[in-house]
């Protein structure tokens, strides 16, 4: 089966207002409260990729989310997918043990453990992700 891997952040949706409202003075991300439900659910969707994602899944590619947000979000994630009806089969979020890989490790390590093959294409706005 055809497969296309897509990220949530800043890809399905614009998480950068997030990002800036919680950075600290040293320029670095609090990641505890950029994950707080109450600031994922404000997270603005990006119509255009919502529509190519469920024109995938509609035309029968096996629709894999990979995000680098973690499990313990997993909850408020959904009902956002939902709120913005986004079809999807798979949703790999990241565990306690690979919260301390960079993105592209992290994915990679996805890839290679629950993907493995027949992907025709993949979305994600860190371009170290894509390569």
């Amino acid at each position: 089966m055809k497969k296309v891997i897509i990220d949530i952040d800043n890809t399905l949706c614009n998480s950068n207002p997030r990002f800036q409202r919680v950075t600290k003075p040293n320029g670095k991300i609090d990641w505890d409260i950029a994950h707080k439900p109450e600031y994922i659910i404000a997270d603005q969707p990006f119509y255009p990729m919502i529509e190519l994602v469920n024109h995938y899944k509609k035309n029968g590619v096996w629709v894999i989310l990979l995000t680098g947000r973690p499990e313990s979000v997993r909850g408020i994630t959904k009902i956002w997918l939902e709120q913005y009806d986004v079809r999807y089969d798979q949703l790999i979020m990241r565990s306690w043990e690979d919260n301390f890989l960079k993105a592209p490790n992290y994915k990679k390590k996805m890839y290679e453990e629950y993907i493995h093959s027949n992907v025709i294409c993949a979305y994600d706005d860190d371009e170290d992700v894509i390569q």
